[in-house]
């Protein structure tokens, strides 16, 4: 491994993946201390992965490039490692052969025998140069002082508040919706984490910045609607605040994993095996061993553009059992 000076990532990925992936950049830089990662992909994440220590310089990547384009900027780069994490045929042609050695991902069937989690599919790319992993995979994003003591000031957390701080993520986003837990149970379990004491914090992007103001107007005091109001690395350090996330299968759940804060997660329409907060497993509520739309975009059983039926066997009380769980195990440490 002495002789890579050179690794490139290449990975066009959604947020979710993204952060679920960083974890290769940490393997890559303490195994070869020597070398210079760079990372291509969506200029977009830039700002998120900055967060990263492992990753050193960033290289646009659009789906507008041709396949000639990339390989020309790869080549470019003379990478003496090339790691190929987007797991398509296209991102096979626009690697192969740029470097003294290229690995590709593959992702597992969804019908694998022995299910990965995503984490350790993405980690598995690297078994190929028999470099041991790391013992403590996250947190792989860091926010700075001045990010948090920025986040801090907008949001009105001062000194030790930031103890009593549940960030709750009740968007999935518009295109599965059905990954959704229902509305009124966001409302329900911010009045009862507020009855406790706590503050809430309610995060997601703009497309959830409605949903999330009904939510806020019927907790009330002490439940704030910080949807689409932070940039992706400011809601990293905002996670990082919090004493514990409660979240669907969403990016900003893994992210508050990578930031070392615990999650409570909620599973139907996919599976927490592969998908769910990395570490969290005992913290998770699954159903999808019962959800008739497993994998599906949309559920057949309620209908489009609602929350899956499945999840509807996941009550208050239960993600409020394991939010206490998790609240005192964080006590005692």
């Amino acid at each position: 491994m002495e002789n890579i000076r050179s690794i490139l990532i290449f990975h066009a990925a959604a947020i979710g993946d993204t952060v679920l992936a960083t974890p290769v950049s940490l393997k890559l830089k303490a195994a070869c201390p020597q070398a210079t990662v760079r990372y291509l992909t969506h200029e977009s994440l830039f700002p998120l992965l900055r967060l990263c220590s492992a990753i050193d310089f960033f290289h646009p990547y659009s789906k507008s490039q041709s396949i000639f384009e990339v390989r020309q900027l790869i080549s470019s780069l003379k990478p003496d490692l090339i790691v190929d994490l987007s797991g398509s045929v296209k991102s096979i042609v626009r690697t192969a052969f740029l470097a003294p050695r290229v690995l590709h991902y593959r992702k597992q069937g969804e019908k694998s025998r022995r299910m990965l989690h995503a984490v350790d599919n993405y980690l598995d790319t690297l078994s190929p140069l028999g470099i041991s992993t790391p013992s403590l995979l996250f947190p792989s994003l860091s926010a700075g002082d001045e990010l948090l003591e920025t986040v801090k000031e907008a949001v009105g957390i001062t000194g030790d508040a930031a103890a009593s701080v549940v960030a709750l993520v009740p968007g999935v986003g518009t295109l599965r919706p059905h990954r959704a837990w229902g509305e009124e149970n966001w409302i329900a379990l911010s009045l009862r984490l507020l009855a406790d004491g706590l503050e809430v914090l309610l995060i997601g992007g703009p497309e959830d910045r409605a949903l999330c103001d009904r939510i806020q107007v019927a907790a009330g005091d002490g439940c704030k609607n910080l949807a689409g109001k932070f940039s992706l690395p400011e809601t990293a350090a905002l996670l990082s605040l919090a004493v514990a996330t409660v979240s669907g299968d969403t990016g900003p759940a893994h992210i508050s994993v990578a930031t070392g804060t615990p999650v409570v997660g909620i599973y139907g329409p996919t599976y927490a095996a592969r998908s769910g907060p990395y570490g969290m497993e005992k913290y998770v509520l699954d159903v999808s061993s019962r959800c008739r739309c497993l994998l599906s975009k949309q559920c057949t059983i309620a209908g489009a553009d609602r929350s899956g039926s499945c999840l509807a066997e996941v009550s208050v009380a239960m993600v409020y059992a394991k939010l206490e769980s998790l609240l005192r195990v964080s006590d005692r440490s």
